[in-house]
């Protein structure tokens, strides 16, 4: 009988790995959306960490680029680590997204 093999394992995920998905069907109203964008960056600037202990990324996925603006506007006005936390694409850019992102980590 063989011995058995020992996978390596891949490398152990980075903080910046993490990711939190919305899927923007264009449904929710602005105060609403600005309220989960609140959430996000209260959690956060408070110490919520993602899964590895480090900050994740948001990325939210629209199905227009006038609602790429306009969550774009929203996230603008918000305190930081907005800026550095949350991406918008339209939703048919999504994985290319992710994987270009994990990649260059």
């Amino acid at each position: 009988m063989a011995a058995p093999r020992r996978i390596p394992h891949p490398r152990r995920p980075h903080p910046r790995d993490t990711w939190w998905i919305e899927v923007d069907q264009d449904t929710e109203n602005l105060p609403r959306l600005r309220a989960k964008l609140r959430t996000y960056t209260d959690y956060l600037h408070h110490g919520g960490t993602g899964p590895h202990g480090g900050t994740p990324q948001v990325l939210f996925t629209t199905p227009t680029p006038h609602r790429c603006t306009t969550i774009g506007d929203l996230i603008t006005g918000l305190p930081p680590p907005a800026k550095n936390t949350f991406t918008i694409v339209m939703h048919h850019h999504a994985a290319n997204h992710l994987i270009a992102a994990l990649h260059d980590q």
